[in-house]
């Protein structure tokens, strides 16, 4: 058995409000929201020169669930890995927005070293990636830096056209955010859920 780290792309990430959803939803509803806690996509195609191809990298990325948090990783070395790492998250988080009541997310993903083997997980990049997402994302977003999206771009053919795939965005203070609303608008009533999520937003702020 490898007892080393492994040098990987991590994402921590929180489910927001869980302690009152514990509270306010039945058991029945609870399970529906962990039906959704599950890696969104077991492959990926795209168009090269006319023809489809497989982004193999999203067989190699794993999950953790711990309680109301979960871990996505993937190893840094597999070719087109980073971007699988952002899709998995930005299809997880439209996933819980697209249920009866939306459910928003908070992260932070880094490169860093881990250990995952069984239910056992920990290492420095894991730890990283938590206080990325407790101290510095604030908001329901999932962040990352510039250096991780460049460290990205450098093992991607994918990532390399950001700009086209949208799957990043720079936010008003520097930090990089996962699309996950560009991903939600692709899902078959899209619309719908997109109108869902605004009017929830709303009665939560109190707007209506």
């Amino acid at each position: 058995m490898d007892k080393t780290y492994r040098r990987c792309y991590i994402a921590f990430l929180d489910i927001l409000g869980f302690k009152e959803l514990i509270k306010k939803f039945s058991c029945q509803e609870i399970l529906g929201i962990f039906d959704k806690i599950r890696i969104p996509f077991s492959s990926m195609y795209i168009t090269d020169q006319g023809k489809y191809k497989e982004i193999a990298a999203f067989k190699h990325v794993h999950m953790k669930v711990m309680s109301d948090s979960i871990c996505f990783y993937i190893e840094a070395d597999i070719e087109n890995a980073f971007n699988c790492l952002i899709s998995c998250c930005a299809g997880f988080q439209a996933d819980l927005l697209s249920l009866e009541t939306p459910i928003l997310i908070r992260g932070g993903i880094v490169v860093g070293d881990i250990y995952a083997e069984g239910d056992t997980i920990f290492g420095p990049g894991l730890t990283e990636a938590y206080l990325l997402e407790e101290m510095n994302a604030k908001y329901p977003r999932i962040i990352l830096t510039r250096n991780v999206v460049d460290q990205g771009n450098a093992n991607s053919e994918l990532l390399a056209r950001e700009t086209e795939y949208n799957l990043v965005n720079k936010d008003f203070d520097g930090f990089y955010v996962v699309n996950s609303l560009g991903f939600l608008e692709l899902y078959n009533e899209g619309d719908i859920y997109m109108q869902k999520l605004k009017k929830y937003v709303d009665d939560v702020l109190g707007l209506r």
